[in-house]
């Protein structure tokens, strides 16, 4: 996950709180009021999700005994 990406899931999660009423609309600011105004529900789960691809990247593999 590049170091813009992080930023990004984070407004949209803010902006997904926002929407489900699990906080006020007053803490959006910025790229998160943005997402907040353009996006649709599905399209900020969709973005507030971490990719799995880079999840599975990141878990160690364990080799068999």
């Amino acid at each position: 996950m590049s170091a813009q990406q992080i930023p990004e899931h984070q407004a949209a999660g803010l902006a997904l709180a926002v929407r489900r009423g699990r906080t006020s609309k007053w803490h959006l600011h910025g790229k998160a009021k943005q997402m907040y105004d353009d996006l649709s529900m599905e399209e900020l789960e969709a973005l507030a999700e971490p990719d799995e691809d880079s999840e599975e990247a990141q878990k160690p593999s364990q080799k068999p005994s």
